[in-house]
């Protein structure tokens, strides 16, 4: 028999730290997210999501510690910039938020089955809004502060499978946008029976919108502008439509 070695422990100062991130692993936008408010721009590279700013060259790294990472597949930053969200691949995904000022991990929400296509967050920074892959094929809405669902809907299927997602400036409904289909979910509130203490809920509901001459034409991201409250106030006093833009897969943006 062969004497018995004790295994040595492992030197916890061994540890070896990320430093910089070369490439990135997305194969479309929602593997891309920045804003006006700062200078930061966000991307993923397999589980990693890279704050890199462009002003100084530096970079930062979000990752799950407590855990076992998985790959991540879709990013989003708030209009103000203070937060980011990754959404996983894989079996029983998470959608994870941090801080992006102090690099904190502050919420993971599960619900999705295989994987998160894309997610947005709403224009005051309460909500997230994220689709699941065609398998899981649901919208949530999500207060991700406390991590409550607040509502979920199917929203695809593996024959028209959601490539983008967003909240209008309002954040009156939410619009998708995938293959030959741009579609509004109206988000609202309803009344639940009395024996649920006839509390209020939030709902969405879809509608189409009517493509016109793009019939046909798939979209592969859709966005609102980012409007201050006077220019809503001024949108809603003149009736004025918002805004929402769609690119197509032949990069025609409507």
């Amino acid at each position: 028999m062969r004497p018995y070695r004790k295994l040595k422990k492992q030197d916890s100062s061994s540890k070896l730290l990320l430093k910089e991130v070369i490439g990135l692993t997305t194969k479309n936008a929602n593997g891309l997210a920045s804003n006006i408010s700062g200078p930061n721009c966000i991307f993923m590279a397999g589980c990693v999501v890279v704050v890199y700013n462009v002003e100084s060259g530096t970079q930062s790294h979000l990752i799950v510690s407590n855990r076992t990472p998985k790959p991540l597949s879709c990013i989003a930053i708030s209009n103000d910039g203070n937060f980011v969200a990754a959404g996983e691949s894989g079996h029983q995904p998470a959608l994870l938020v941090w801080d992006c000022n102090n690099m904190a991990f502050l919420s993971e929400l599960k619900s999705h089955r295989y994987g998160v296509s894309c997610t947005a967050f709403s224009p005051d920074g309460k909500h997230l809004v994220s689709v699941g892959l065609p398998h899981d094929g649901f919208i949530y809405l999500w207060d991700w502060r406390s991590g409550t669902l607040v509502t979920k809907v199917k929203a695809c299927s593996s024959c028209s499978p959601v490539e983008s997602v967003g909240f209008s400036s309002d954040a009156k409904f939410i619009v998708t946008a995938g293959k030959k289909h741009l579609k509004f979910w109206k988000v609202g509130s309803s009344i639940k029976p009395r024996g649920n203490g006839g509390a209020k809920s939030l709902t969405m509901h879809g509608k189409l919108i009517n493509l016109g001459h793009q019939k046909g034409c798939s979209f592969v991201a859709v966005t609102s502008p980012m409007l201050t409250k006077r220019s809503l106030v001024n949108c809603h006093r003149g009736g004025e439509t918002l805004p929402i833009y769609a690119l197509t897969d032949t990069g025609e943006l409507t």
